[in-house]
């Protein structure tokens, strides 16, 4: 069984620096998939418990060029329409031009990779 401090000691070894690290941070509720578009290699798509999708786009090839704004994909029109429409699952097309969302309203959305 390995020490406190071996154990602490790889932890050390083994941080990422905060500035390492891009927090996507635009969802108001728990995110449930990321995925990263299969061709255009600098977005990556959220689906969240706040009945939307967003596509983002990443700056550069590490987390220090941070992210342009978001596009929101929303899943209920207002306030009102979220119910059950948590974005649980998504994926995008092999060609990386359209992404497939679905929700527990039962239904399945496919968007551009603009976001319409």
């Amino acid at each position: 069984q390995q020490s406190a401090a071996t154990i602490e000691e790889e932890d050390r070894l083994t941080a990422i620096h905060p500035r390492e690290v891009m927090e996507l941070s635009q969802h108001t509720s728990e995110v449930f998939m990321c995925a990263w578009n299969p061709r255009f290699t600098n977005l990556i798509a959220t689906g969240s418990g706040d009945a939307s999708a967003r596509i983002w786009a990443i700056n550069g090839k590490d987390a220090s060029g941070g992210c342009r704004q978001s596009i929101l994909l929303p899943h209920g029109h207002d306030s009102s329409d979220k119910k059950n429409k948590d974005v649980t699952t998504l994926e995008w097309s092999s060609n990386g031009e359209l992404l497939a969302t679905g929700s527990y309203d039962g239904v399945a959305r496919v968007w551009s990779r603009n976001g319409e």
